[in-house]
């Protein structure tokens, strides 16, 4: 099963099928606990709520000292909530979608000339009547519209875009974003179409699927687009070989854009998208040197078509959606002593695995730091191995769009808990531990060596040992047990004082250590 297939099969046809998506998600709103991080000098508090299964947001620029207003999207419905400091004030725009399976409101940009154009874009399944389509085979297409904000509202809806929606209910995709060029990037999924699009050489010619899309803020193809001189749908390919998407960003130090990509059942994916650039689908998931196929299987419209491994995939699916580089130092510091500046978060989706996951970058940015042996075959094929980059959980269900704040902290979407959440540098006053009784270490306090012990159902963990200063000391491998011998990574012994044990499995846990 795809790894966001649940999302269309279990949620929609669950829930759209009953008529009951406003009494769920309330229900589901107030199931998200406490929040939980790796570094416990962050902290995570609700900004905004109320709202029916959210997709995407966006903040809207404004004066340093002026309201923040924020619009944000919810796939069921079609309407765009907007808040100002974070109090809802109403319906800013309300859309006919048709909303089964994967197809809904699902994305927005802001143009980057917004304080004198005041536009804001939107990807969205329209529906061929008034009126919200539930229904499997009621649809008109995917579309991207440009919309004029007045104040209060989004008014002058024009479509600029027509994308394919009837084939298929899922790889819809949906995200856009504006790139350092000011032109409009997005994705589309296969949408169940396997064409040459989707790497099947004599299949359907290409025809606006399985590709990320770089056009003008009208919709026009500029000429510099890698596959222009090909004319047809290819003028505005800028990238091609996508299953699903969730997630594009650009990394605002290198320029260069990032997406992420769901597998079927296994490798989900974190690319790094060069122009001409093939994802490999629907031939290759996850690292070629794993695949049957090999990259000669695939198409190359040109000679200058290039394909590219992943930067990290998981085995194992967790469906991924949003990327997101930090864009302050609002965060501070990661327990390493790496500023989070520019680090790269991905959030996820399956219940199991949901939370948000951080990594650090190389100095090139071409790459994501491995911060074990584990890892530097760029997969984790483990639990151990995936919960090395796991950051935060607790959000009630997946998280599906981040983004950094006017203010500098760093905003995360929760779908089913129709929550968004600001997550922030905690004083250090108020860093909670959680009681001895839940993760045990003896002896402590200890001069020599101390055991740590978890619940027995906190299996294929990691423990991290950090200073009250966010230091990380070391990292210990076990399943509900460790063994820390009072040194640090590079072997020499710790000082006196007090530190912090945490482990994240499914319910992160942490403790202080005195030594």
């Amino acid at each position: 099963m795809d790894s966001l297939d649940s999302l269309g099969a279990a949620v929609v046809r669950d829930l759209v099928g009953a008529g009951s998506i406003g009494a769920i998600a309330c229900l589901l709103a107030g199931s998200a606990g406490a929040q939980t991080f790796a570094d416990p000098f962050v902290q995570a508090s609700v900004y905004a709520s109320g709202l029916q299964f959210p997709t995407s947001f966006a903040f809207l620029p404004g004066a340093p000292a002026a309201p923040v207003d924020l619009l944000v999207l919810e796939k069921f419905t079609g309407r765009v909530q907007h808040f100002r400091d974070g109090v809802l004030q109403g319906t800013a725009l309300d859309l006919a979608v048709s909303n089964y399976g994967e197809r809904g409101l699902l994305g927005i940009a802001v143009h980057p000339r917004f304080a004198t154009n005041r536009r804001v874009y939107l990807y969205y399944t329209a529906s061929p009547t008034s009126m919200d389509a539930p229904e499997i085979g009621i649809v008109l297409d995917n579309r991207v519209a440009r919309c004029s904000w007045n104040g209060a509202a989004l008014d002058s809806v024009q479509t600029i875009l027509s994308l394919p929606a009837a084939s298929n209910f899922v790889h819809i995709g949906g995200v856009i974003t504006f790139g350092p060029d000011s032109l409009l990037y997005g994705i589309i999924g296969d949408v169940g179409v396997f064409g040459q699009l989707a790497n099947v050489p004599n299949g359907p010619p290409p025809g606006d699927t399985s590709m990320i899309f770089r056009v003008h803020d009208d919709g026009t193809s500029p000429p510099d687009n890698p596959f222009f001189a090909l004319g047809g749908a290819m003028q505005k390919v800028y990238g091609f070989g996508i299953r699903n998407s969730f997630g594009i960003e650009f990394d605002p130090v290198s320029n260069v854009l990032w997406e992420t990509e769901n597998g079927t059942s296994q490798y989900d994916e974190v690319n790094r998208v060069l122009p001409g650039w093939n994802g490999g689908w629907s031939k290759i998931l996850g690292p070629d040197a794993r695949d049957p196929d090999d990259i000669g299987s695939l198409w190359y419209p040109t000679a200058d078509t290039t394909y590219s491994d992943p930067e990290f995939s998981w085995l194992g699916s967790v469906a991924p959606t949003a990327i997101h580089f930090l864009r302050t130092d609002s965060l501070g510091a990661d327990p390493t002593g790496s500023p989070y500046r520019h680090d790269a978060f991905v959030a996820t989706y399956i219940p199991a695995t949901a939370g948000i996951y951080h990594y650090e970058m190389t100095p090139d940015r071409a790459q994501l730091v491995m911060p074990d042996a584990s890892v530097a075959d760029l997969v984790a094929d483990t639990a151990a191995e995936r919960n090395l980059f796991l950051w935060g959980s607790g959000f009630g269900g997946g998280v599906v769009d981040l983004e950094t704040g006017p203010d500098g902290a760093l905003y995360a979407l929760g779908f089913e808990a129709g929550k968004l959440f600001r997550i922030a540098r905690a004083r250090t006053s108020d860093v909670v531990v959680t009681p001895r009784g839940r993760l045990e270490a003896w002896p402590n306090p200890s001069r020599g060596v101390v055991y740590v012990r978890a619940p027995q159902s906190e299996t294929a963990n990691i423990l991290r040992i950090h200073s009250p200063a966010g230091r990380l000391v070391a990292i210990i491998h076990g399943g509900d047990r460790f063994r820390w011998d009072g040194r640090d990574t590079t072997g020499r012994r710790v000082a006196p004082g007090i530190y912090f044990a945490r482990i994240a499995g499914n319910a992160p846990l942490s403790l202080v250590l005195v030594r």
